[in-house]
């Protein structure tokens, strides 16, 4: 990812050409703590969560479905425990992919793999008083950027989806003012980074407190309902988006179909069975086994849900596996392992 430096992202595809993201951490869920004397809440949370990222559905039918069938929330969880973030105590509850995968698959549950969108945010803020500026990643001016910013984390954690912002230091600060003059402000940015959408919000002070928002989502307020309803109006608008894009990308756990994939430069065991996790972590992975092997490369035969155009976009967007040319649904996938 160009010039990428963001823990949070996000992004809707709507043209052919794709550039999603490996959520690589798909299966772990951070919830923050409220009272300590209650974990079990946290866990029930953790376990909410991990069912709207798994199947793109934010509705709690699927939840039900899964207990009402007699499975219990903890009989999913591999590990959880207390970590601090930001000094805040969070729980991070690690769940069991395949345990999930085939309960989706027994009760007719679609998924969305690991492949996720990229949502670009361009964020311009004008107080009228100081000098206007766009949302860095890097930086926070208010308690304003800082909500905004706590808004994207959370929806980026719940969802299963990356939200971007631009990072921007003096250089690029001074090349963005020189160039947007020329190609504009969204054009310029949105080229430093592969994304999926660029979403462009200005937030804007046009009299006494008279406040302003336009771009993608549109509203007037007053200062002292601002937070409330930038906040609002954003997750109408991103959860439209979000449920768009995963609607054409849930896996039919109902179809079944085999790939081959050529695996190179497998070196040693350690190689061979880092590359075999990494086919593995797959969402749309259900089974494999070594048809053939060579000296630097193994050819398997991976049983997998859905069809190939989703088992191909998760290969893609992996960090270690390399895909060299396009899906050809007569030849095996060729990959290369990186290291």
């Amino acid at each position: 990812m160009k010039y990428c430096k963001f823990t949070y992202i996000f992004l809707i595809i709507i043209s052919n050409t794709s550039f999603g993201k490996e959520f690589d951490k798909l299966f772990t869920v951070y919830e923050p703590i409220i009272d300590s004397s209650n974990i079990e809440k946290s866990i029930n949370t953790a376990f909410n969560k991990m069912i709207f990222r798994l199947s793109g559905d934010p509705s709690p039918s699927n939840i039900w479905k899964i207990i009402n069938a007699g499975n219990d929330r903890k009989d999913f969880i591999t590990s959880y425990s207390i970590e601090n973030q930001n000094g805040i105590a969070h729980l991070k509850v690690i769940f069991e992919k395949e345990l999930l995968v085939n309960t989706f698959d027994e009760l007719s549950i679609q998924m969305i793999g690991n492949s996720r969108p990229v949502f670009l945010f361009l964020i311009n803020l004008d107080s009228g008083i100081d000098k206007p500026y766009l949302l860095s990643e890097n930086a926070s001016r208010s308690d304003l950027d800082k909500r905004i910013k706590k808004y994207l984390k959370d929806k980026s954690m719940s969802r299963g989806i990356f939200f971007e912002l631009p990072d921007l230091d003096l250089i690029s600060i001074n090349e963005l003012d020189k160039y947007k003059r020329l190609i504009g402000e969204k054009k310029y940015i949105s080229d430093q980074y592969d994304n999926d959408e660029t979403i462009e919000i200005s937030i804007s002070n046009i009299g006494f407190d008279s406040w302003i928002v336009s771009g993608d989502i549109e509203f007037k307020t007053t200062y002292s309902n601002l937070i409330k309803m930038i906040i609002k109006e954003l997750d109408i608008f991103l959860n439209k988006k979000i449920d768009l894009y995963f609607d054409s990308k849930k896996i039919n756990t109902n179809k079944i179909k085999k790939v081959q994939i050529l695996i190179n430069n497998i070196n040693n065991f350690k190689d061979y069975k880092k590359s075999k996790q990494e086919i593995e972590s797959f969402v749309s992975f259900k089974n494999m086994s070594i048809k053939k092997f060579h000296i630097d490369n193994i050819l398997y035969e991976v049983e997998i849900y859905g069809d190939e155009k989703t088992f191909f976009s998760e290969l893609q967007d992996n960090n270690f596996l390399e895909v060299m040319g396009n899906l050809n649904l007569n030849k095996p996938i060729q990959v290369n392992y990186r290291r």
